[in-house]
């Protein structure tokens, strides 16, 4: 776990603190998922609307639909005025191209079949061609269509403030749960320990802060006498492991006598393992009394991991 300081805490406040005023400006917090719901079914609604209304004519690039759509809806008004229904209407109209396409022929063959299915073909495609002209939407459908387009125009630029919002709303309401961790982080009893400046403590402020490192770690700390300790200062209790420490608050290196002492100390208070604990180091004597008698030692550079359970 990486310390977390105050410093930290107020930046993550402060943070928090800017995005909640642009969203209380912005309107941000009033927004909520039913307001995007509801806009984007308008929008899906308009969008079918408007293909509906539009219908051939919809499939058809914006940029041809103008010119398929103004000679389509004077032929529609035309065949309306005779008052023919769009297939006969068609029907008449494609004839006179069935004629066309048959003489037309005459300048590549004189075979009557070829002739015939040339003519037949001439009428098919005029048959489609006025079909598709007539089904294209009344004047009155496009305006409606236009009227439409118009509102759908308006929801899209709405949806796209909502979402500008939304996502305000969103990056306050992150800010806000990185604010309520950090601040979780620094009062917690780890981050408080890791903050306390361990290099200065000495005898009986060494040996507190230790069984509450212990403490954190799950396991069950008693003090041992303060005279007469046998060697022990702490006795921590975890499941099968009973684990005796000698503390050495030092400015100077604890020497071999510290692992003697707590090797002794383990075996009179019937303690599976021993430990030596100092701020400060070890002389290389003691490592190697250490290795010998099987005492684990912790110097003051290892105490950060201590803490975060990377030792025990």
């Amino acid at each position: 776990m990486r310390q977390v300081r105050r410093k930290d805490v107020e930046a993550a406040f402060r943070r928090a603190d800017r995005l909640y005023a642009e969203c209380k400006d912005a309107g941000a917090l009033a927004i909520n998922l039913r307001d995007m719901t509801s806009l984007k079914e308008q929008i899906n609604a308009n969008h079918l609307a408007i293909r509906r209304c539009l219908g051939l004519a919809g499939i058809l690039p914006r940029s041809f639909r103008a010119a398929y759509v103004w000679p389509s809806i004077r032929i529609r008004e035309l065949s309306q005025s005779w008052e023919l229904d769009w297939y006969a209407f068609a029907l008449i109209a494609a004839a006179p191209f069935a004629v066309l396409t048959f003489f037309a022929s005459l300048g590549f063959t004189r075979a009557p079949a070829v002739m015939v299915l040339v003519a037949i073909l001439g009428f098919l495609v005029a048959y489609g061609f006025w079909s598709l002209c007539l089904l294209v939407p009344s004047s009155p459908e496009l305006h409606r269509a236009s009227s439409i387009a118009e509102q759908l125009r308006m929801l899209q630029a709405r949806n796209r403030k909502l979402a500008g919002l939304a996502r305000l709303k969103h990056n306050y309401e992150d800010a806000l749960l990185d604010y309520n961790e950090v601040l979780k982080r620094f009062e917690s009893l780890r981050n408080r320990l890791l903050l306390v400046d361990w290099r200065s403590l000495r005898s009986v402020e060494f040996e507190d802060f230790l069984a509450d490192v212990f403490e954190l770690l799950g396991y069950a700390v008693e003090t041992t006498k303060v005279s007469g300790d046998q060697g022990i200062d702490l006795i921590a209790s975890g499941g099968v492991r009973r684990l005796g420490i000698q503390t050495k608050g030092y400015e100077n290196s604890a020497g071999n006598a510290a692992v003697q002492e707590a090797f002794s100390g383990m075996v009179h208070y019937g303690c599976t393992e021993c430990v030596v604990i100092t701020n400060s180091r070890f002389t290389r004597g003691a490592y190697e009394l250490a290795e010998s008698t099987g005492c684990r030692l912790i110097e003051g550079e290892q105490i950060p991991n201590l803490i975060n359970g990377k030792v025990y």
